[in-house]
């Protein structure tokens, strides 16, 4: 890979691996200089993403947490900061069919940057609860998260690789309005995806 980056001298790298080698293969571009963009996650552990950091020096990098640049979920975010009406929660709810990973986390980060970026917020504190799926492989779960942003905002995660549809949705409350996505991805029933918007029970044309 060396002698290729050396040869080409792109612009910058982009990144996309299994899981296991990028926290490797990230730290080793960067120690070379050139800017890089990687897919998520940076790395399995605090640790690999920690040697990443270091790595990078001066270098420019980020990851590609891509909900946060899709089309209806930028509109969202966009009709919400119009409204200036405070969040106060976010439900996000994301099914797959016949997904039997053994660890469902790589996908479903998508579903918990997507609802920091809307939020606009950190997370301030996380509960996990797994809910094992006896017979269907190790490691298949079900996730659901609880949380409080560094806001104040309230928000409900749920994970489920082995439902009998795909949908990636979000619902958020402000006071007097209510916005609800349905992001239209792959064979998802949404497709090809919508954002409504109530106020005082009554639905934006």
């Amino acid at each position: 890979m060396r002698k290729m980056l050396d040869a080409e001298r792109p612009d910058a790298v982009s990144l996309v691996v299994p899981v296991e080698r990028t926290g490797e293969l990230a730290g080793l571009i960067l120690e070379w200089g050139f800017p890089l963009l990687l897919e998520k996650p940076p790395g399995r552990t605090v640790a690999e993403v920690d040697r990443m950091i270091a790595a990078a020096g001066g270098i420019v990098h980020q990851v590609a947490f891509n909900r946060r640049f899709a089309p209806l979920v930028r509109e969202l975010k966009r009709r919400l900061d119009d409204v200036g009406s405070p969040l106060q929660h976010v439900r996000y709810e994301m099914a797959r069919v016949d997904r039997r990973d053994p660890d469902f986390s790589t996908t479903a980060i998508h579903g918990v940057d997507a609802v920091r970026f809307l939020a606009g917020s950190d997370y301030a504190e996380v509960r996990f609860r797994y809910q094992p799926l006896a017979g269907v492989g190790p490691g298949v779960v079900n996730v659901f998260l609880d949380a409080v942003m560094e806001s104040g905002v309230t928000a409900q995660l749920g994970f489920c690789p082995l439902a009998g549809v795909v949908v990636e949705r979000a619902t958020l409350h402000a006071r007097d309005h209510t916005f609800e996505l349905h992001l239209g991805i792959w064979d998802s029933v949404d497709a090809p995806g919508r954002v409504r918007h109530f106020e005082h029970g009554r639905l934006h044309r």
